[in-house]
């Protein structure tokens, strides 16, 4: 019985760790859009890739990135760029957080073993994995991408194995 018990435990352990990656991947993506938003070029690998985009084509759209980008990037260069309202990339900054709470949302409802839920963050940061490797991502993004889609099947098939011992 004992043994059974320890097995138990250490599934809901790793179904916990699972759900403690989905919320680690919500916080630095966060911090990721408000560095983004303050004008420095960077971000953290172990976040959703859709936040990082929709933020990053705001400041594009809204000429918050320095000229030398769209110099680089673009035809006729800055100088003949018409750029939306600041306005607008406060939209995009809203919209991408409000994808990152979707995240936090998923964190909270798969909690007391609802695996239902974490299942849908699978499906979701598998989604913002498509999206990513369509984009011409670097290794090092696909790698950790991986790395928290294989720690999401982890906590999945634990949960799911501690669910039928139960029921045998």
């Amino acid at each position: 019985m004992g043994i059974k018990n320890r097995r138990a435990r250490r599934r809901l352990s790793k179904y916990n760790d699972s759900r403690l990656t989905l919320l680690i991947v919500a916080l630095l993506s966060l911090i990721s859009i408000v560095i983004m938003a303050a004008g420095v070029d960077m971000y953290f690998l172990f976040s959703a890739y859709i936040p990082i985009l929709i933020t990053s084509l705001g400041m594009s759209l809204c000429g918050k990135f320095p000229p030398e980008f769209y110099d680089q990037n673009f035809e006729g260069g800055y100088a003949s760029m018409e750029f939306l309202d600041e306005k607008v990339f406060y939209v995009f900054v809203a919209i991408a957080i409000a994808i990152v709470l979707v995240y936090v949302a998923l964190y909270f409802l798969s909690g007391k073993g609802r695996g239902g839920w974490l299942i849908a963050s699978l499906v979701l940061f598998i989604i913002d994995t498509v999206i990513m490797l369509t984009n011409a991502p670097g290794i090092r993004d696909i790698v950790f991408h991986v790395i928290i889609i294989v720690s999401l099947c982890i906590g999945l098939a634990d949960h799911y194995r501690t669910k039928s011992a139960r029921e045998e």
